[in-house]
């Protein structure tokens, strides 16, 4: 856990004395407020031991009010039964398996954005806890978003250099969205793809005063982890005092993705310096990355991965870069062998010097 000692003050705002549009009891709104930013946890769901179904029913009747759970018609995430409390909390139960079977040991608990905005970060804390230490609870999708309510942060700012590859984090896959004449019904730009198929992770950057119809004045800037990934996140919150959690979720968004200039350094991005405007955003964070889902535990492991994903792709190099014999591949193949010992880490050198 990194030293929080940057966290200074506590602050409880209301409509009245911060910022515009911010509705009241938004998560992250009653702790850490500064610089016209907020930090919040938008969303996140998981499954846990069907045995604790009814101790976590009563426990957001507590948090959200003493209502009844209603029987919906309809299941939801590959389970058969859900059932919704008032507040929009929804759990279900019956996990659907292959062959028609039902997984009844299995249940399922979510709570969207429009949920987390009634409840404060204190209550939100004992639930993540209870589910830590008590449930077994393993989450598949947490949302961290930090709201931008100066508005200081331009999304085409932002495309401009991401043209460039001028961020770290992810290799590629930026995707920018305009709606409307000149963006007039939105912005927005994507790094990762979305889902538990997907990369894992995923960063949105957009107006989400458009988005919400100024409920929330602010461009978001929104990281989503999928099953693994979401694990460390959502255990980092419970196992911290919810007065730290501003600082937390600046750390895993600057660990998910980091906008830096790398015209100077391209070779060394260690070396390349941050942009003011996003160092204004994540500036004395400490960088947190979740654990890449591909674990390498032995060499015979990465040789079968080798020879199943990447012998065919080779094979084409090797025929398209040595028809004029200028021994282009190997230039290329040495190049990349250097470069992959650039980027080693602890696991890889003790695979190495273990002989695993």
């Amino acid at each position: 856990m990194p030293d929080l000692k940057y966290i200074s003050r506590s602050i409880i705002v209301n409509n009245t004395d911060f910022g515009k549009g911010q509705p009241v009891g938004n998560t992250g709104l009653n702790s850490t407020a500064l610089e016209g930013l907020t930090y919040c946890v938008d969303w996140f769901q998981g499954t846990f031991d069907t045995k604790y179904l009814e101790n976590i029913k009563s426990l957001i009747k507590t948090l959200f009010g003493d209502y009844s759970f209603t029987p919906r018609s309809f299941g939801i995430r590959f389970f058969c039964e859900s059932s919704l409390h008032p507040s929009g909390v929804i759990v279900a139960s019956g996990r659907r398996l292959v062959g028609g079977d039902v997984d009844k040991t299995l249940s399922y608990l979510e709570l969207s954005a429009t949920v987390l905005r009634t409840i404060s970060d204190e209550s939100l804390h004992r639930l993540f806890s209870y589910l830590l230490s008590e449930t077994n609870f393993k989450p598949t999708r947490i949302d961290l978003t930090i709201d931008d309510f100066d508005r200081k942060l331009n999304i085409r700012t932002i495309k401009r250099q991401a043209d460039k590859s001028n961020y770290l984090g992810f290799r590629g896959t930026s995707r920018f969205i305009e709606s409307g004449r000149k963006g007039c019904d939105g912005l927005s730009i994507s790094f990762g793809n979305r889902g538990s198929n997907g990369s894992g992770k995923r960063v949105v950057i957009y107006d989400k005063g458009i988005e919400s119809n100024k409920v929330i004045d602010s461009i978001r800037i929104e990281v989503s982890f999928y099953q693994k990934y979401s694990i460390e996140s959502f255990n980092d919150l419970a196992n911290s005092s919810y007065q730290d959690w501003g600082f937390i979720i600046k750390s895993w968004i600057s660990g998910s993705i980091d906008f830096v200039n790398k015209s100077v350094n391209s070779k060394n991005t260690k070396r390349c310096k941050r942009f003011k405007w996003w160092d204004r955003i994540v500036g004395d964070s400490v960088k947190l990355k979740p654990i890449s889902v591909y674990e390498v535990s032995s060499v015979k492991k990465i040789k079968n991965w080798f020879s199943s994903q990447i012998a065919p792709s080779l094979a084409i190099l090797v025929q398209s870069l040595t028809k004029d014999e200028s021994g282009e591949f190997w230039d290329f193949f040495y190049s990349l062998i250097n470069d992959g010992y650039s980027r080693f880490t602890d696991k890889h050198r003790f695979i190495v010097q273990n002989h695993l």
